[in-house]
């Protein structure tokens, strides 16, 4: 047992724990130095917390002792992976919590946090003011009554919106997590509220600015097509119901979300975090896969199909020209 503590030692390693045909030790940070627990471990068991609930998305919890410790683990299925298995690599992107959540030091101030924090935050900042100045320039361009006699111009207006909407619900996401992690927010209520709405908000308008770039193309197509018998007054109708329909369908779709999130607590040693999680079914998860797919795919079609109409219109306009 004396040389045990030899690779929770090793900064190299950097193991959380680590195990041998008898013994399971657990790597912990006391005041400065890491140290080592370990306890005889029988291979044969899936699990020995007490409790059921300590690790998430089907991970195996182990704990160091059963009497005078708390101490426990998560071996995480593949492709999740955090303390207690919350976070995972499935999906078309990650979350801000899952990307920054470990390199935020709870302990720490934020003007002592790591460099990739600092520069997020500048980032982060510079996203806001562009964003912000991005969607109020375009907001006033746009709300000239006669770039809205088609339902390009009523498309490029909400987009400016749904542009500013973005900005503001990223950039309190982003501070809100911050701080959360910092301990510089700790109410509990707040903070489930934004965790249920945040998220879910920041999700359908992505989306719906995603859907009204496919709408602009799309009668940007339409428009090339049918040439000077283009209705004006029919595309500016069109819009107005197209955005309406983009607003319930993007707001249904993902309903089910806020319901599902729920925050957890993870403790390490002195330090103390807050994840906003999101857990689905089996069944769900499928859904969220095909809606994923969905919502990715439609409108990439969309925007390429109406980029080949406008070329291949084009060279035929030139072509005839040159005849």
């Amino acid at each position: 047992m004396k040389y045990y503590h030899l690779p929770c030692q090793d900064s190299l390693l950097n193991l959380s724990c680590f195990y041998d045909k008898i013994q399971l030790c657990f790597c912990y940070n006391h005041y400065g130095r890491r140290l080592t627990n370990c306890f005889e471990y029988n291979h044969t068991k899936t699990s020995n917390c007490p409790k059921d609930g300590e690790c998430q998305n089907n991970g195996i919890c182990f704990q160091a002792g059963t009497e005078c410790t708390t101490r426990s683990t998560c071996f995480c299925d593949s492709c999740f992976y955090g303390k207690r298995c919350q976070s995972n690599t499935n999906g078309f992107s990650l979350s801000l919590d899952n990307i920054l959540g470990y390199h935020i030091q709870p302990v720490n101030k934020i003007i002592n946090q790591s460099t990739i924090i600092k520069i997020s935050i500048i980032l982060n900042i510079l996203f806001i003011i562009l964003g912000l100045i991005n969607g109020i320039c375009t907001m006033i361009t746009f709300k000239n009554k006669k770039l809205r006699e088609i339902g390009c111009g009523l498309y490029l207006l909400c987009s400016s919106v749904t542009t500013l909407i973005i900005t503001v619900l990223f950039g309190l996401k982003f501070w809100i997590f911050i701080c959360a992690q910092t301990s510089l927010i700790t109410n509990r209520l707040f903070l489930q509220i934004q965790c249920i709405s945040l998220d879910y908000l920041l999700r359908v308008f992505l989306h719906i600015d995603q859907w009204l770039n496919a709408c602009i193309a799309c009668e940007r197509g339409i428009n090339i097509i049918k040439g000077v018998h283009f209705s004006r007054k029919k595309s500016k109708q069109a819009a107005k119901l197209g955005m309406i329909l983009l607003l319930i369908f993007n707001v249904l779709i993902f309903i089910h979300e806020p319901i599902y999130r729920h925050l957890i607590d993870e403790f390490d040693e002195e330090t103390k975090r807050i994840w906003c999680i999101v857990t689905y079914s089996s069944n769900l998860q499928t859904y969220n896969t095909i809606i994923g797919t969905f919502q990715f795919f439609v409108p990439f079609l969309i925007n390429l199909v109406s980029a080949l109409i406008l070329i291949t219109k084009k060279s035929l306009n030139q072509a005839n020209i040159q005849k």
